[in-house]
């Protein structure tokens, strides 16, 4: 058997942690989170964080970083709902954008000038003159909502997701993730989403941009899927956290991440295991 490489924090110009289910769950701190952001910073790193989270305004993740000790600038700090955001202006040439989010998400696309139609709870049938479909975490839906956006997509409206991937790490089971919106409507139509969070291109390049990475890159996370595709697809180191909630090994084709570690916690103490998948689909 092969020993694990060696995790040297200081060969790293930049560190980005994935938040949820790497540093928290149900914004309460994982074992090592706050020490490990203390020795990327200690090692000369700059840290930058990642989340696929949309359900709750980015401040919630500020507040719970601050909570556990973590003070960090909002610019450090990048969400898919940023990147939808800044997606649905650069390219939608109309202003109307049909939602399936959470209200914060409609609000940021109304502060840039859109105006939004929501698709929850709203009667069925079409929507007239709508330029582009968003798809974010909810707290409930309808099967009104889900029809409204089928015959939209199949009628060739862009739809922009924050995520393509399943349910998010969190022991909440009243949470939809985007992922699970699109299948529902997937069920219905054939389209393609418009990716905009990890591990897409549209997420790194907006990583690269907005939070001015320099290489080399470590990214850290427990999901093979999204943080660590997110690593190999541009290059970088990525560091595989085992799940909080010990889901079931996916396939082995899946990408290999360059470290594993039970936690972060093990990660600074040097418990590292040989690079096996080991984390959930997200």
């Amino acid at each position: 058997m092969s020993e694990p490489p060696r995790l040297d924090l200081g060969r790293y110009s930049t560190v980005l942690l994935d938040l949820d289910g790497t540093v928290y769950v149900d914004w309460k701190p994982l074992p090592g989170a706050v020490e490990f952001v203390a020795a990327c910073e200690e090692a000369g790193a700059q840290v930058g964080f990642l989340t696929n989270l949309s359900l709750w305004p980015k401040g919630h993740c500020l507040d719970a970083l601050e909570d556990m000790g973590i003070k960090v600038s909002p610019s450090r700090v990048l969400s898919a709902v940023d990147t939808l955001c800044h997606t649905v202006g650069r390219t939608l040439e109309g202003r109307n954008v049909a939602c399936l989010t959470a209200d914060h998400v409609a609000r940021r696309l109304e502060l840039a000038g859109f105006r939004t139609f929501g698709l929850i709870g709203g009667p069925d049938g079409a929507v007239d003159d709508i330029d582009g479909v968003v798809v974010a975490q909810c707290e409930y839906l309808d099967e009104a909502g889900i029809s409204r956006a089928a015959a939209l997509a199949g009628a060739g409206v862009p739809v922009f997701t924050t995520s393509t991937r399943g349910k998010m790490p969190t022991r909440r089971d009243d949470i939809l993730s985007a992922g699970e919106i699109l299948a529902a409507i997937r069920a219905r139509v054939e389209f393609e989403p418009i990716d905009c969070g990890k591990p897409s291109q549209i997420f790194a390049d907006a990583a690269g941009s907005l939070l001015d990475l320099t290489e080399p890159v470590l990214v850290v996370g427990d999901a093979l899927d999204s943080d660590i595709a997110l690593a190999n697809n541009n290059g970088w180191d990525g560091l595989l956290i085992d799940s909080p909630f010990g889901e079931e090994p996916p396939p082995v084709a899946w990408p290999v991440p360059t470290f594993r570690a039970p936690s972060l916690a093990a990660a600074l103490e040097g418990d590292l295991r040989a690079p096996v998948p080991s984390s959930t689909t997200r």
